[in-house]
């Protein structure tokens, strides 16, 4: 009896980090078993708690049975399943209570706002034991946000890849380089990205800066000119939704990245039967060739054609393609002189690669005041307008050698009745679409287009005999009418302005001078380059003063590719 009044009398309570726990509480405590318990358990990984699957216990019940699992949320401090008594699971479940009090009071001294406070910690972040939070965290797409400087430079790493591949996808469908760098311009101040653009023939160059730390980067991309206006109007749709806010910047990328890797919009056979169509009806439309002419024009388009599609897939022969194709052409041409025009046939069958569109786009970023790309881009066309009519004259002159009785003119008869105009037009509109790369969504816009350039030339030589003339008001109806039907089609004006400027074929004029100044006989040759310039001058100031009278201001809500 006295022994246990001892033992009651030396009971005493204690001061456990603001609980009070009397010494039996702390003597059971002290025997929780260590005895490992494989059943159930529950972890924290980072201060969260595993919460139990259907049919496992749900923590500390109200109904302490014995039969429950305790863990310390502590991280490394575990204490496993046990059977225990009363005392020992007040004083687990006080410990446990005090730990998620402790961290929710450390998250609410950080930041009052959780989703706040997650902001502004770096690196992965832990998730405290509440409830709410515990429920934010469940619902947030990924766990492992960078937060901070190295999220800042990923952003800005996807921006700057962002516009590094447009400035790609605009150069190799066809954008000319004056409208390349107002287009990223553009896109650049909306993506609060400091750059600098400039293009070459090429090449493009991009100058990234950071005026926080003064620093900046160049980055130069080789990239080679090509015509696809069906991946020039997704990628002006891509840039005007990200610039509309409707787009994230990730899935821009992933759109300028399918479209860069995509193939083109026409294939090989599509495109012999481009060149085919072309020859054939430019042959009657645009030279006045007689139906004799436009068959052999038609079989001399075909075998262009076939030689352009070997020379993408073989860069050997890229480097005497242009040779080869128009000797080839004045070969086949001559050895026909009792039956077909020479100068009709020969330059129908290349109209794909005259200089005429090349020539215009250099003149215009002349005007634009970029000079380099301007410069060489005009170069090019002049010496590219006498590579043909060299290649002309080498096959002219090859099967005079071989055949010295043969006509060098050959049989010119009259052309069709210009009645036969009205279904062919739109042949050689939808043809001359396929070979700039437009979808059939896009042929209306362009064969209207080529309807209004077509009918003004027409009946303008009948009135006008300088042809400059009626080119510059020709280009001017065409300008108004891409510029007005981008309001209603959302198509961007280049796309109709191309398929009109390639019949207006200033290159036409090149070819044929360089042919007549390598024969000899022609004095007026020489000034072949002149007529070019003069021409495309006149529709350079056509298309300029159509887009100065549609937007006085300049486009500023949108990035369609114009002239």
């Amino acid at each position: 009896m006295s022994s246990n009044n001892s033992s009651s009398s030396t009971s005493s309570s204690h001061n456990f980090y603001g609980m009070n726990i009397s010494s039996d509480d702390t003597i059971a405590f002290s025997n929780v078993s260590r005895i490992q318990s494989p059943k159930r358990a529950y972890s924290w990984d980072h201060h969260r708690p595993n919460y139990p699957t259907k049919g496992q216990s749900k923590g500390f019940d109200d109904d302490l049975d014995g039969d429950d699992t305790i863990v310390s949320a502590g991280q490394g401090y575990n204490i496993e399943r046990t059977p225990y008594h009363d005392a020992e699971s007040n004083v687990l479940k006080r410990i446990y209570r005090l730990s998620q009090q402790t961290f929710n009071d450390l998250a609410a001294n950080w930041n009052g706002d959780y989703r706040q406070s997650r902001k502004r910690r770096f690196g992965q972040q832990s998730k405290v034991m509440d409830s709410n939070h515990y429920q934010h965290d469940l619902e947030a797409p990924n766990h492992n946000i960078e937060i901070g400087p190295a999220a800042t430079n990923t952003t800005l790493e996807d921006k700057k890849k962002l516009l590094a591949l447009m400035s790609q996808c605009l150069v190799r469908s066809g954008c000319p380089s004056h409208r390349i760098e107002s287009s990223l311009d553009q896109t650049a101040r909306y993506l609060e990205v400091e750059a600098a653009f400039s293009y070459v023939p090429g090449q493009m160059t991009i100058a990234f800066g950071n005026a926080i730390t003064t620093s900046s980067h160049t980055v130069l991309i080789k990239v080679h000119q090509g015509h696809d206006m069906k991946k020039l109007a997704v990628v002006d749709d891509v840039a005007n939704a990200l610039c509309r806010s409707e787009l994230p910047v990730r899935d821009c990328l992933a759109e300028l990245e399918q479209i860069h890797h995509s193939p083109p919009t026409w294939g090989s056979w599509a495109t012999i039967f481009a060149f085919t169509i072309c020859s054939s009806t430019s042959c009657l439309v645009m030279f006045g060739g007689s139906w004799s002419d436009a068959l052999v024009s038609a079989l001399l388009g075909f075998l262009v054609g076939a030689l352009n599609v070997l020379a993408s897939h073989h860069s050997v022969y890229s480097n005497v393609f242009e040779v080869s194709a128009s000797a080839a052409v004045a070969v086949i041409s001559r050895s026909l002189f009792k039956w077909v025009c020479f100068s009709k046939v020969a330059l129908s069958a290349v109209i794909v690669l005259l200089p005429g569109y090349s020539m215009t786009v250099a003149v215009m970023e002349l005007s634009a005041r970029q000079i380099t790309a301007g410069t060489i881009r005009f170069v090019y066309s002049v010496i590219y307008a006498f590579i043909l009519g060299y290649g002309l004259q080498i096959g002219s002159s090859l099967y005079g050698t071989l055949n010295p009785v043969s006509d060098s003119t050959g049989r010119c008869e009259p052309g069709i009745s210009e009645w036969f105009y009205v279904p062919l037009l739109p042949l050689l509109a939808i043809s001359i679409a396929m070979t700039f790369g437009a979808s059939v969504k896009q042929w209306p816009s362009m064969i209207v287009c080529c309807i209004i350039a077509f009918i003004i030339v027409f009946f303008l030589n009948k009135v006008i005999t300088d042809y400059q003339i009626a080119a510059s008001i020709s280009a001017f109806a065409i300008g108004l009418y891409a510029n007005l039907a981008l309001k209603v089609t959302r198509t961007p004006p280049l796309v109709p302005l191309c398929c009109g400027i390639t019949l207006l074929v200033p290159g036409g004029i090149g070819v044929r001078g360089a042919y007549h100044l390598l024969m000899d006989d022609d004095p007026d040759g020489s000034a072949f380059a002149l007529n070019m310039v003069v021409v495309a001058l006149g529709i350079a100031v056509g298309l300029f003063a159509s887009t100065m009278i549609i937007y006085p201001r300049s486009k500023r809500r949108s990035i369609y590719v114009s002239m």
